[in-house]
């Protein structure tokens, strides 16, 4: 694996998953203002190895404090993001 896949100065990225699915390696990752409050989106980035180049993928357009990202596969045999909202509001 990468030492360093993704940084982005003054923000917390951290809470990752990483899944294998129709051939590649996705990551996603939480980055925030800090920790656990304020503003956050969750990124997704995606490589044809573990230990290849890793590019932004996706992102999420919402910021507010979104938590958690897992990513799993669905019955559907798609690959689904599944995040926790920290304001207290839906999932």
């Amino acid at each position: 694996m990468a030492d360093l896949v993704y940084k982005e100065e003054g923000k917390h990225c951290a809470f990752t998953d990483l899944a294998h699915y129709d051939g590649y390696y996705y990551l996603c990752f939480r980055v925030g203002d800090d920790h656990m409050f304020g503003s956050s989106h969750i990124k997704i980035m995606r490589s044809n190895s573990p230990s290849g180049t890793w590019k932004v993928y996706s992102q999420t357009s919402v910021m507010f404090d979104i938590r958690d990202p897992k990513l799993m596969m669905g019955p559907d045999a798609r690959l689904y993001l599944h995040t926790y909202d920290g304001t207290g509001g839906n999932e």
